[in-house]
């Protein structure tokens, strides 16, 4: 089912009492899976998703040393640009990915891959 990035289309339906094999069961699913995205999105803030202790000055020294970054997240790539944006350092991430957004999601290499590719890197040069 698609309509849905950050949470499964299907258990939000099953909360709602409408189960597979229903008549409605995908439109539910869509539906509750499109506003869960939309909502869970506006709520990212500093606050609410703040950056790990230590890591704004790591980006920045990496920034001063001319050393590319790119962030790969299981998440929905709209999530990982709302966090990065909400805590001011989208600016020091060269290519941002999502799981939505890569041919298979981490553990796969594909979204590792994508990201070299955008930084213009060779997967073996990059931690």
């Amino acid at each position: 089912l698609e309509g849905c990035q950050f949470s499964t289309p299907e258990r939000l339906a099953w909360h709602v009492g409408v189960f597979p094999g229903s008549a409605d069961f995908e439109e539910v699913s869509v539906k509750l899976g499109s506003e869960f995205d939309a909502n869970y999105v506006l709520k990212v803030d500093a606050e609410t998703a703040p950056l790990c202790d230590g890591l704004l000055p790591f980006l920045e020294e990496l920034q001063s040393m001319n050393i590319q970054v790119g962030c790969l997240t299981n998440a929905a790539k709209a999530y990982a640009e709302a966090v990065l944006t909400a805590n001011g350092v989208r600016e020091l991430f060269g290519s941002v990915r999502g799981a939505d957004d890569v041919p298979k999601p981490k553990p796969e290499k594909d979204g590792l891959l994508v990201c070299c590719e955008a930084l213009g890197l060779e997967p073996f040069r990059c931690v």
